[in-house]
């Protein structure tokens, strides 16, 4: 009698976890786990200048067609300074920093003088500004990298953490936003 009630108890578990992962997968528009995102922020000079480089991994089930950083407390140091972002819509439109640099195909980088930085875009495996006509396939990762200063007129600093948002278009029309903080370092 025992061993029944332990199996229903543990049947009962096991099919509430199951609905509720469906359930909340369907409510999301985009998958469950979406996406794994880290960044790094290196002062080369311990002050000033900064690269941040940000890598996201799709762990949803549904393509990638856009990712837009926006950043807090620091911008894009290249062309147009001023610039709160980096990447792009799904319709391949790139934020004001990095389209003011004119960084908006996947083989040009963007250098500034001083420590040798470079910006990138996020782009596929083709490679190809990631958008509607050319998403990251679930499962990879992809990174972008630019140039940044602060918003104020106090340097970048190591061992300071600033903040950034995260919003991803899927393919299915879902969008997921994350914000996520970074330490800067030499």
């Amino acid at each position: 009698m025992l061993l029944l009630i332990a199996m229903a108890v543990a049947s009962a578990i096991v099919v509430y976890a199951f609905v509720t992962g469906l359930i909340s997968g369907l409510s999301s528009g985009a998958g469950s786990g979406m996406i794994t995102a880290t960044a790094s922020l290196a002062i080369p000079l311990g002050s000033g200048a900064g690269l941040l480089v940000v890598s996201v991994t799709d762990d949803s089930n549904s393509p990638i067609t856009g990712i837009q950083v926006t950043y807090g407390g620091f911008e894009d140091s290249v062309a147009l300074a001023g610039g709160k972002c980096l990447g792009q819509t799904p319709g391949g439109l790139s934020c004001t920093g990095v389209a003011g640099s004119g960084l908006t195909a996947c083989s040009a980088s963007v250098e500034v003088a001083g420590p040798p930085f470079k910006s990138v875009p996020f782009c596929n495996s083709t490679p190809a500004v990631i958008a509607t006509g050319a998403p990251l396939p679930v499962g990879r990762e992809d990174s972008a990298a630019d140039n940044v200063v602060t918003s104020t007129a106090a340097p970048l600093m190591t061992s300071t953490t600033y903040a950034m948002t995260i919003t991803v278009d899927f393919a299915n029309g879902g969008t997921h936003t994350q914000a996520i903080s970074v330490t800067a370092h030499l």
